[in-house]
């Protein structure tokens, strides 16, 4: 087998900083801030609620199911306080490239702003009454809330440092070879890669539980939620292959999400251990360095690609990742001794 890369093994770097500390303090304050408004507010009218409040509106906005006071003025502090910070810590990964990192600040404004404020808006009517039976969802005030949010969103999109993210798997590649025999047999390797079992309850839990919190507006919300649960667990599994064709990434069964073909990278090194955070969390990642299928904590293919960029996938073991990156510079290596 001959050598094709010894690139050196340094993974310190990736120690140093998770996040963009600036990214996160911009769009982590106007979340607390809403928060701490909206439990103010709340401590001064819990009094004047019923004991026992709307807490669901059907598609007419009308309440059709209650809960106690205390736990829906709870619900409507902490909800927005959680999801917001969240959705904070994820943009303010230093993987996530700039661009996003200003729309996902923003957006994280907007989303805790329309939550808190839907929340409000069904609070709002039932003050002061004695039983909160047939009190209707006030619409203006969700898209009051929503709309003002807007500015502060726009200022913080603003403040954020435009600064690209770090090449994170240069730091972590090792030396690799070539495969020629198993290139010259045709050999074909296969190895599944899915989330741990934690990752699945996570991930699975936050997506019903944004789509139940959508579903207090309006029950019309929770008809896609189990597809849309399905697509996110879907995209914490998948079928890596390693072919005379090139590099497939092959996800529910028989969908090919991404191929790489042998002509279209230079090399493929080997990363021995990478964390999905610091691409930007689980699933199909997109950055100014490339892009990334990550499931879990673990070793993982490093594809040079062109103009700088790579391509990183899990890859089951140390042996595998190795095993696979041998076998696809052994087929770049037989394509350019065919064109020479």
């Amino acid at each position: 087998m001959g050598k094709v890369a010894n690139v050196q093994d340094g993974a310190g770097p990736l120690r140093r900083q998770t996040f963009e500390r600036r990214t996160l303090v911009l769009a982590t304050v106007p979340v607390v801030l809403i928060a701490v408004s909206v439990a103010i507010w709340l401590a001064m009218i819990a009094g004047r609620l019923p004991e026992s409040v709307g807490s669901h509106w059907s598609g007419s906005g009308v309440a059709d199911e209650f809960m106690g006071r205390a736990p829906m003025l709870w619900l409507a502090v902490l909800v927005p306080l959680g999801v917001g910070m969240i959705l904070a810590v994820s943009f303010s990964l230093q993987s996530v490239p700039h661009g996003m990192q200003r729309i996902g600040a923003a957006f994280t404004v907007v989303l805790t702003a329309f939550m808190a404020s839907t929340l409000l808006a069904g609070l709002l009517p039932q003050l002061d009454l004695s039983t909160a039976t047939a009190t209707a969802m006030n619409w203006k005030i969700v898209l009051a809330g929503t709309a003002i949010s807007i500015v502060p969103a726009a200022v913080v999109a603003l403040l954020v440092r435009a600064s690209p993210p770090e090449n994170i798997a240069a730091h972590l590649t090792k030396s690799t070879h070539a495969d020629r025999s198993g290139a010259l047999r045709g050999e074909i390797i296969r190895i599944r890669v899915h989330g741990s079992a934690a990752t699945y309850a996570v991930m699975g839990g936050i997506t019903l539980a944004a789509s139940a919190l959508l579903g207090l507006a309006s029950p019309w919300w929770l008809i896609p939620s189990l597809p849309l649960t399905a697509l996110v667990l879907g995209f914490l599994s998948a079928t890596v292959q390693v072919a005379a064709n090139g590099l497939s990434v092959i996800v529910f069964g028989g969908w090919r999400l991404l191929h790489i073909p042998v002509s279209g990278f230079s090399q493929v090194t080997t990363a021995k251990d990478i964390l999905p955070l610091q691409y930007g969390g689980w699933g199909y990642r997109l950055g100014s360095w490339g892009s990334a299928f990550i499931v879990r904590r673990g070793p993982a293919l490093v594809v040079e690609l062109a103009h700088g960029r790579q391509f990183v996938v899990n890859s089951g073991t140390v042996e595998d990742a190795e095993r696979m990156a041998a076998l696809l510079n052994g087929y770049k290596l037989g394509q350019q001794a065919h064109h020479a």
